[in-house]
Parts: C-alpha cells; structure tokens; sequence
C-alpha cells in the first residue's frame, strides 16, 4: 500500500491533497466492512456470495424506511429493520447451509437472485431520496479522515482481539482448521457456523448504509460489485480460502489497497476497465 502510494504521489499531485485522502477512506468504508462480513465466513471455510444483493437492498430498503421526512424515531426503526433483514438473511444461509446441506456457494448464490430480485421489485429504477441527516451522520470526520473509517478500525482491531484472545475466537478457529477436531473436543459447530453467517449479514447491512451515504437514492443494483471484491479483499489481508486463518484488520487494510488501487487508476487516466482487470490479477 504504501509503495502504490508513493508511486500516485509521485505521479499526481491531487493524490495527497486532503480531499482526495478523504475521498478514499470514504470510499474504503463500505468495502471495508463487507470483507469483514466476508471474513467471518471464510474462516469457516465457507463463502458468502449474497453480501453484495444484501448491500444493494438495504440502500433500496433506506430509500423507503429512513426516508427524506423521517425523524430520529423512524431512522431508529428504519436501522433497527434493515439490522433484522441482514440478520434473518445470514441465518437463512446458516441453516440452508448447515441443516439442509447444500453447498455454501449455492446457496448464497440463490440467496444472491432473491434479494436482488426483491430489490429490483422495490425499486424498479433508481429513486427515493435517503434522510439527510442520517448520510450526514455517516459522513461525519475529524479533519480530512471519517470518523466512520476510524470506528471501523477499531472494530477491526477488537474483532482481532476476540479471535485470538477469547475462547468463542479460538472455536472459530479451531471449526476452520479442521471441523471434526473442534467437534471431538465439544465445540458446536453449528452454532459457530451460524453465527459466522449471522455476523456475515449483520456486516453487510453496515456496509449497505455507508453505501448509501455515497449515492442518497435507493439504487437496486449499487452493491453487485462489492461481492467477489470484498473476497479478494479478505484474501489480500491473509485470510485463508482453507479456513482458520487471516484477521479481521487484514482485511480492513486488503479493502484500503483495492480502494486506493483504483483510485489511482482513475487519477492517471486509464481505462475503468484497468481497475477491474487489477482487481482480477490481484
């Protein structure tokens, strides 16, 4: 990261000024924390393919709940809504995954046309306006730097602690490196499995409002490329497609670098299609 850095520094002079720093942790913020959801399930050796239709619902679902004229109360319960739709989305796949047995990539797949379905069915074409005051609030910042990029930090850095220092982190661990061991020794792994999924959805939906505080209007489709990045993403950061390994801060930092990647891209002059050719490279 800061090599590519160094480089767009050397090459462009708008690459440090302070808004474009700001445009760039903004921008990291939703990526960001969709491969924190996407992380939870990869140590579980598992994939969430539905993360990027659940980011693109809850920006429709804002649109409608956490509306233009809604106050405190209703962007309270529009939040509160949109934390139970992801919440009942990750334990859906759980227990398709778990309980039913069908194939983690399947399923989420499946899970994937549903909630795009129901976002499209929604908002046919991109409209309603998203309340002001929640996007402000989601835009907050000390100086050039997000608030919400400082917080998702810290949430990284304690989700690290809780995976490597606790005894609920070190299960999950253990049901990634080898499932029948942590089951020989009395972990529930369905319950560890379904919890992944869960945090996964719960994840997403954090995700989707800082989306949302990018475009303002309810879009069906903003969140679809956000699915195999946030992949990457969590690979980048060291997570490991075997399960049981990588952190959550690897991937927060794995977010930053595809995020600077293209912005780069962009400040240079190249074609958008080199961002996607990078990102599928890397």
């Amino acid at each position: 990261t800061l090599i590519v850095g160094g480089y767009a520094a050397l090459q462009s002079d708008v690459f440090l000024t302070q808004l474009n720093m700001r445009h760039i942790l903004l921008a990291t913020a939703p990526l960001a924390l969709v491969s924190m959801a996407q992380f939870n399930v990869l140590m579980v050796r598992g994939f969430d393919i539905s993360v990027g239709s659940l980011m693109s619902l809850v920006v429709v679902l804002a649109s409608f709940l956490i509306g233009m004229e809604a106050g405190a109360a209703g962007v309270l319960s529009g939040v509160i809504a949109c934390l139970v739709v992801g919440g009942a989305v990750g334990l859906s796949n759980g227990v398709l995954i778990r309980y039913v047995g069908i194939n983690p990539v399947i399923t989420t797949i499946a899970m994937l046309s549903v909630l795009q379905g129901i976002a499209l069915y929604l908002r046919p074409t991109p409209g309603g306006v998203i309340n002001e005051a929640f996007l402000e609030l989601m835009r907050m910042r000390a100086g050039f730097v997000p608030l919400s990029f400082l917080v998702i930090i810290a949430a990284a850095v304690a989700g690290d602690y809780w995976l490597y220092r606790t005894r609920s982190g070190l299960k999950l661990r253990a049901v990634g490196f080898r499932e029948e061991a942590a089951k020989r020794n009395g972990v529930r792994v369905n319950v560890v499995q379904l919890r992944a999924y869960f945090l996964s959805g719960i994840l997403a939906v954090l995700a989707g409002f800082f989306l949302a505080s990018e475009v303002g209007i309810g879009h069906p489709t903003i969140g679809q490329g956000y699915t195999l990045t946030s992949i990457a993403a969590a690979v980048l950061g060291g997570a490991a497609l075997t399960g049981g390994r990588g952190s959550f801060l690897g991937a927060v930092l794995g977010a930053l670098f595809f995020t600077l990647t293209i912005n780069i891209i962009t400040l240079l002059g190249l074609s958008t299609g080199a961002g996607t050719i990078t990102s599928g490279a890397l």
